[in-house]
């Protein structure tokens, strides 16, 4: 909650991540510090646990400051990504995080790129369309990520970040389908 801060990293993430992949972590949860996310995340899981009690409120308190918390973590992850230059290392950081170092190797990047696009571009899609102000999950975050790695902003704060990647091809038409909605 307050002064100094400290960032807490599982000791199996250290192992299993690279260089590149553990300055991604780090820099994003360094984001939230620098950007004043940390007290007010602390202050949203006390409400909300401590009135998960009482039926619905500590669900109400997640909903109400839902996209608070959504727009923190996009803003923490460009923070990643700027200190960490690699959209590669991006990638790779949120899938191993999010299903762990073995289970991520043994994924087909290019099915999954390709099934999140295709999921964006179901037609009867209406539960993603609603939650998507709230989604957080690690994909979705790529997608973001892939999105502001092509913004002028970006390449003029890291013009010589690695932008390469085995999918990204599949990863920009996805981000490209959202921005036409």
């Amino acid at each position: 909650m307050t002064s100094p801060y400290a960032i807490v990293l599982d000791a199996t993430l250290v192992q299993e991540m690279s260089l590149a992949e553990l300055r991604f972590l780090l820099a994003v949860e360094y984001g939230h510090v620098r950007l004043g996310h940390v007290r007010i995340l602390t202050m949203i899981d006390a409400v909300s646990g401590s009135l998960g009690r009482v039926p619905f409120v500590g669900g109400f308190v997640r909903v109400l400051f839902s996209t608070w918390t959504y727009l923190a973590t996009y803003s923490a992850d460009r923070a990643g990504l700027v200190a960490g230059g690699s959209l590669s290392a991006a990638y790779s950081a949120l899938g191993k995080f999010a299903v762990g170092s073995a289970l991520w190797g043994e994924i087909n990047y290019q099915a999954l790129a390709q099934q999140a696009l295709r999921q964006r571009e179901r037609f009867f899609d209406l539960a993603n369309r609603l939650t998507a102000p709230f989604d957080t999950q690690p994909m979705r975050r790529f997608q973001r990520l892939v999105a502001f790695s092509a913004t002028p902003t970006f390449r003029s704060i890291c013009p010589d970040a690695d932008l390469s990647l085995p999918v990204a091809e599949a990863w920009q038409k996805r981000t490209a389908n959202d921005a036409d909605r």
